[in-house]
């Protein structure tokens, strides 16, 4: 059973959206064999991938096609993904379905082969910086 149109509007929206910012990007000509995703939207959809395609919890490794299942499950907004968003990330309940519908759109785009996801984020990437370089 497929939720109501009018409620993927915002998503399909977002869709057309990144579609069209791509478009105008000025992507690499070839796709990355590897690529690394950052940040706590793709930490938290590493969660939920791992859980739902019994991966071991430590798993860091999704492939495009995983992300694209993935995308489409939580796309659902059933029970068995309001299940998996609320164990794995309460805390992103209302941006986990943008953010993996723009996770989704740049794997897609940039990825080859898999998209590996870094435990750390961007601030603690700066800070490590930023403390390593404080005598030079």
């Amino acid at each position: 059973r497929r939720p109501p149109r009018s409620t993927l509007f915002p998503y399909t929206t977002l869709f057309r959206s990144v579609a069209a910012a791509l478009k105008e990007a000025r992507l690499p000509a070839h796709r990355a064999e590897r690529v690394c995703g950052v940040g706590g939207t793709a930490r938290a959809a590493l969660k939920i991938a791992n859980d739902w395609y019994e991966k071991p919890a430590g798993n860091r490794i999704l492939t495009p096609a995983e992300v694209r299942r993935l995308t489409k499950l939580l796309l659902k907004r059933d029970h068995q993904a309001r299940k998996l968003i609320l164990r794995h990330c309460p805390d992103r309940v209302h941006t986990i379905l943008p953010g993996i519908v723009l996770m989704d759109a740049l794997t897609e785009a940039l990825c080859e082969g898999e998209l590996y996801i870094s435990p750390y984020g961007v601030r603690e990437g700066y800070l490590c910086h930023k403390l390593l370089n404080a005598g030079t």
